[in-house]
């Protein structure tokens, strides 16, 4: 299994949520080194209690990063506008993941067109990231432990 991995539906706010991308659930896995079906595409009310539970089974917990300030230096997830879709109905813009290492975009796992380095450098310039989200070991020993 090769370890960035590519969402494999690439829909947006105009489709059912059983239907819109899942670039969210191919970041996470590609973190963890998982494959993509180990992470339920979390779309719709109450997604993030949802994805923050997905992370859980694999013994994570999602953080919310303040993306006004320096970024962590361990792969983190970034929430940035889609360069493939339309805005949603409500207006609002498609929203797409990538896995970053600090101010470095690691993997895009768009199907279409996808971020490159200096489509990166130029969301950063003008404070296109709208999120960001890091895995963090719900109980650091027990990874610890797992790990050795």
């Amino acid at each position: 299994m090769t370890r960035w991995l590519s969402q494999t539906k690439a829909g947006g706010g105009h489709l059912p949520p059983e239907e819109r991308g899942d670039c969210v659930p191919a970041c996470v896995a590609s973190i963890l080194g998982l494959p993509i079906t180990a992470i339920a595409n979390c779309h719709g009310e109450a997604w993030f209690d949802r994805l923050d539970a997905e992370c859980a089974k694999h013994g994570y917990c999602l953080a919310v990063l303040d993306v006004t300030l320096e970024p962590p230096r361990c792969y983190w997830i970034a929430t940035l506008p889609s360069l493939n879709l339309p805005a949603d109905p409500d207006g609002k813009p498609a929203w797409h993941s990538v896995v970053a290492r600090g101010y470095d975009l690691v993997h895009d796992p768009s199907l279409a067109r996808r971020y490159d380095a200096e489509a990166w450098a130029l969301a950063w310039e003008r404070n296109k990231i709208a999120e960001g989200w890091v895995l963090v070991p719900r109980d650091p020993v027990i990874r610890r432990a797992v790990a050795a």
